[in-house]
């Protein structure tokens, strides 16, 4: 007698579903003038079903909903949008009106499940620095001179905690010197000096200071 055995292979096969939004753009390190507008950038990828969230570190929670209305954990002004276009992805926090106080902070956009699962979250986060309006950088002449010879001591100070701003001293359109300063706290601002010996060729001549900075365009004097 002949048995034969048939031998049944069952292929089972698990799928999980995952969830397929990212985050792209994430927000960047972002320099403000107190009283001006700021943008922090967030786009996502396939949102889908879930919710795009702001945070500022323990603070605030700005939620997206369908019509890009504000939802929060504290009282919030009129001052804060989510602004951007759902079709490219683009939920990008806008504040009008920046303070001092909103700096300093670090801003978050993440991904929340309708579950209430963290999906995905920029990373690092962003910090927000808010400086005062600058004013106009102030110039110093140590010594008036009247003799060809005697030495000339000429100093630019500018006011205001701004970091790497570039002081450029000038003698009529000849540079004296020129760099990049970090202010010192103790003097709160900024301040180039250098010295240089009077010739009759400096007799009229107009001592200039002017400050540069990647955040703003600052008057000269």
């Amino acid at each position: 007698m002949c048995y034969q055995f048939i031998l049944v292979v069952v292929q089972c096969c698990i799928c999980l579903l995952v969830d397929a939004s990212t985050i792209i753009v994430g927000p960047q390190d972002t320099n403000a003038i107190e009283g001006g507008n700021v943008t922090l950038y967030c786009t996502v990828k396939e949102l889908g079903g879930n919710t795009v969230i702001w945070h500022r570190y323990q603070q605030i929670s700005v939620k997206y909903s369908e019509n890009r209305t504000i939802e929060s954990s504290v009282d919030m002004p009129d001052r804060y949008k989510i602004t951007g276009d759902n079709a490219e992805g683009t939920y990008n926090l806008h504040i009008t009106g920046v303070t001092i106080k909103e700096g300093g902070k670090e801003y978050q956009c993440s991904i929340i499940s309708n579950a209430g699962t963290l999906v995905d979250a920029s990373d690092p986060e962003a910090e927000l620095n808010v400086y005062k309006e600058p004013m106009s950088p102030t110039c110093t002449v140590g010594l008036n001179p009247t003799v060809a010879g005697e030495d000339v001591s000429f100093t630019c100070y500018f006011a205001g905690l701004i970091p790497k701003v570039e002081m450029n001293l000038t003698s009529n359109s000849n540079t004296l010197l020129s760099g990049i300063v970090d202010p010192d706290f103790y003097n709160q601002g900024s301040t180039s000096s250098t010295s240089f010996t009077f010739t009759a060729e400096d007799d009229g001549a107009v001592l200039r200071c002017t400050v540069d900075n990647q955040i703003f365009n600052t008057p000269s004097l």
